[in-house]
């Protein structure tokens, strides 16, 4: 087996993710509550649209991960055994857990159920990833855990597979995307990895084919990704704000084609992006998003629980204070989950069961 490099740039990529995460997730009441009269509400919309790339970002750094450091290992029943292993303690442990936790949290908050009826219900939640509106990312990964050696498998014997990676992921998902809309009807259709699978083999490819996309990087060939991410990001929006702003209706298929289009180029954007800027980066610009990058899982898990106790303390849209009160919500999403999350890992010798690994010192990749 060829031990793979470190690399250290995954964490940016991680870290630009989270923060793509965190501003839609704080701005998402906004778009519903501010009028779209508003001069500001042109802001917003860029604000919820433009980075709704996280949880696709991260579904295809989850993939890259996996084949850049797989595809030359033997399959072995120790490999495996140790991958699920991990996969079970890291990854399913804290899922379960912050299943309980948001789901007493929206009880205990909006409902009245009798013990009978929240098992039920809580049950169908997180066997649909819908405990809390977050959590679908975690058990889509929790899915695509499940049929990685297979498809490891299937890579490593046929090498047309990673090489026709990138259309096969498409292929797939649209497959599944035009059936559920004319057949199938499935309304959790965002917490199937079916939906997801452009940019499971997105990650694929480039993880097979890491070497090339770095030459690749290297060469003024890459501004055509730059270009199609953002001219794909602008359609994207503008087709948003039609749509809120009530001036035009599309079919939803219009709207997961731009959403697709535009967070499949911003994932390898932000991905090549990093390893072009890393070397450039200040240091303690360096350091700070390599440890946000670090501790992105937990971050992800926490934060929504943040900003539903900011919300709560409520503001007038026609506030003059309502703009700060808007970056104090991002913010508080922010700080208080990365305090949170270094606290508990430092302190808590049993943190992995909340947050998973967390590396002790950023830039060691796990």
């Amino acid at each position: 087996m060829i031990k793979k490099e470190k690399l250290n740039e995954i964490s940016i990529v991680r870290a630009i993710a989270i923060l793509g995460v965190l501003f839609v997730h704080s701005t998402s009441f906004i778009t519903v509550e501010l009028p779209t009269v508003s001069r500001s509400y042109v802001f917003y919309n860029f604000l919820n649209t433009f980075f709704k790339y996280g949880t696709p970002t991260f579904i295809f750094l989850s993939s890259f991960v996996l084949f850049y450091n797989y595809a030359n290992r033997e399959i072995t029943k120790k490999m495996l055994l140790n991958f699920y292993r991990r996969r079970l303690l890291y990854i399913v442990v804290p899922y379960l857990i912050f299943s309980v936790f948001y789901f007493a949290l929206t009880v205990h908050l909006y409902y009245d159920y009798t013990l009978t009826e929240a098992l039920t219900i809580f049950t169908q939640k997180v066997l649909t990833g819908k405990a809390y509106t977050h959590l679908y990312f975690v058990f889509i990964s929790i899915q695509l855990y499940l049929i990685f050696p297979l498809v490891l498998y299937l890579v490593q014997k046929y090498k047309w597979v990673s090489k026709y990676a990138i259309l096969i992921g498409l292929v797939i998902q649209w497959t599944f995307v035009i059936l559920n809309h004319y057949f199938f009807h499935i309304t959790f259709k965002g917490s199937i990895s079916l939906s997801y699978m452009a940019y499971y083999f997105l990650g694929i490819y480039l993880g097979v084919h890491f070497e090339q996309f770095r030459t690749y990087l290297k060469s003024n060939k890459r501004h055509l990704i730059s270009a199609l991410w953002l001219i794909s990001g602008i359609l994207y929006v503008y087709v948003m704000y039609l749509t809120r702003k009530g001036l035009a209706t599309y079919d939803s298929l219009v709207y997961e084609f731009f959403w697709n289009v535009f967070t499949y180029f911003a994932a390898v954007f932000y991905f090549g992006f990093a390893f072009t800027i890393y070397d450039k980066l200040n240091v303690g610009l360096r350091k700070a998003l390599l440890y946000l990058g670090d501790i992105s899982f937990g971050v992800y898990l926490i934060h929504p629980f943040f900003l539903l106790y900011y919300r709560m303390i409520g503001i007038d849209p026609q506030s003059p204070w309502y703009h700060l009160f808007n970056l104090g919500l991002f913010l508080s999403g922010l700080i208080f989950s990365i305090i949170t999350v270094e606290l508990i890992t430092r302190y808590f010798k049993y943190s992995w069961i909340l947050f998973g690994t967390v590396r002790k010192e950023p830039g060691k990749q796990k």
